[in-house]
């Protein structure tokens, strides 16, 4: 569970934000935003079997996804 958690935060810290600009330029995330929440989960589910399909399994199975 601790690893699907620190999944999803490093998912929401790579979703594109415009910020203040700075020295006139706007600094902004180098991954594209993400337009819908389906998209999210699509990209966390492909990020969590890429590390690790057994836990996938198990979180499936408690009903998370």
């Amino acid at each position: 569970m601790k690893q699907f958690l620190s999944m999803r935060v490093n998912c929401r810290e790579q979703i594109a934000n415009p910020a203040e600009p700075v020295n006139g330029q706007d600094e902004r995330r180098k991954c594209a935003a993400v337009d819908s929440p389906a998209r999210l989960c699509c990209s966390v589910i492909k990020r969590a079997t890429a590390q690790d399909a057994a836990a996938l399994c198990h979180y499936s199975e408690r009903g998370i996804f």
